[in-house]
């Protein structure tokens, strides 16, 4: 026995340090959360006629979702990866992930849509403020993307999520599908979960839904930053922007001056990096008050002409110098069936400066039946030639 002592001793050491390594290696992995769909982990919310339930689908323990959200209790996310199988059928719906969400109405928003499989805009991020979604103002490279989905079948989703960027991948999990270099919510803890949107639309299974939080390294994002940074010369990058008021209230007028503004308030907004004015960000449409004033001044030191280049959604009236130049509808479906109503630099109006002051007024408006972005971009052909300021109501 005592010459087994020696051993005993060198055994114990080596059991101690591998119990120690062990729970070191444990220290250091990522946390990686597999959340089983069970209502003991997750707070379902139905829109009226939207259906949910816990089942077997595919082989696979899931959630049916029609309608609804679906919301991880007690768990909250700022950076990591979101992963979860998903399945649909081919019809028509918007089946996906939230996250960062202060709640319902507020957060970062992934979807697919099943009815446009295999076009540009199949799958899709935007920003959701106050229950306003933003993909009309949010539209093309670094936002949407393409994929040819397997209906009926588990497709794999992964985000990869640091910071205000992200990397969206779709059943290929070496190489995203696209890179979304720009989210445009507060970087925050929050909410996360998936959702299945309109009773009345296409229903989502959900399985294998985990996460982490540890922040991943976002190797695409870095690759394509310089090349989708590159914004475009002469934005307008701050507005005076006025409570609301009713759109009506500006019906037939093409004088600004026969509009009384002196009730209105004024806040000063910033455009975000490529130079939209989201609107939604700052306050909520209503059907009596669904306008915004938005106003600038453009300080001229000789007579001039200016391009002035810019999208809008949903309805748009442009004056200068008090008088209008243009009046617009590009709500959705509003000039045809397949109109988006996705804004750009799609207009140009060419304003009259004269020698000192001039202001540029838009009046904006959401549409009162709803909207997908209620926002504006523009930008000034020669804007070096001007000295540009908030306007004042």
């Amino acid at each position: 026995m005592k010459k087994l002592l020696p051993y005993l001793a060198l055994l114990t050491l080596v059991v101690t340090l591998c119990i120690g390594l062990g729970q070191k290696s444990l220290a250091i992995m990522p946390a990686n959360n597999t959340i089983p769909f069970d209502a003991d982990r997750w707070n379902i919310s139905l829109a009226p006629g939207g259906e949910s339930r816990f089942e077997s689908y595919l082989g696979q323990d899931s959630l049916y979702l029609r309608g609804g959200f679906a919301t991880l209790k007690g768990e909250t996310f700022q950076e990591g990866t979101l992963e979860y199988d998903v399945a649909f059928s081919n019809s028509r719906g918007f089946v996906g992930a939230i996250f960062r969400a202060a709640d319902l109405q507020n957060h970062e928003r992934f979807f697919m849509r099943p009815q446009q499989s295999g076009s540009i805009d199949s799958v899709q991020y935007t920003p959701v403020f106050h229950d306003i979604q933003s993909w009309k103002l949010y539209y093309g490279e670094g936002f949407n993307g393409s994929y040819t989905f397997n209906f009926d079948q588990w497709m794999h989703v992964k985000l990869a999520i640091a910071g205000e960027s992200a990397e969206v991948y779709v059943d290929d999990m070496t190489t995203p599908l696209y890179v979304i270099p720009h989210l445009k919510r507060p970087v925050a803890d929050g909410m996360l979960g998936v959702f299945a949107l309109n009773p009345e639309r296409v229903a989502g299974h959900f399985s294998n839904f985990s996460y982490s939080t540890t922040k991943p390294t976002l190797t695409f994002v870095e690759q394509t930053l310089d090349l989708l940074d590159a914004a475009p010369s002469g934005l307008i990058t701050t507005w005076e922007m006025s409570s609301l008021i009713p759109e009506m209230s500006l019906d037939s007028l093409t004088e600004l001056d026969d509009f009384d503004q002196s009730n209105l308030t004024t806040t000063l907004i910033e455009t975000d990096e490529i130079g939209v004015a989201n609107i939604s960000a700052y306050v909520t449409p209503t059907p009596e008050a669904n306008t915004v004033l938005l106003q600038v001044n453009l300080n001229a030191d000789r007579p001039q002409r200016q391009a002035l280049e810019f999208g809008y959604s949903d309805f748009v009236k442009v004056y200068f110098n008090g008088k209008i130049l243009y009046q617009g509808d590009n709500s959705f479906q509003s000039r045809n069936e397949l109109h988006l109503g996705t804004i750009g630099f799609y207009e140009t109006l060419y304003l009259p400066l004269k020698v000192g002051n001039n202001k540029l007024s838009v009046a904006l408006s959401a549409s009162p039946q709803g909207t997908a972005g209620w926002g504006m971009v523009a930008r000034l052909d020669n804007s070096q030639d001007l000295e540009i300021s908030p306007g004042v109501l």
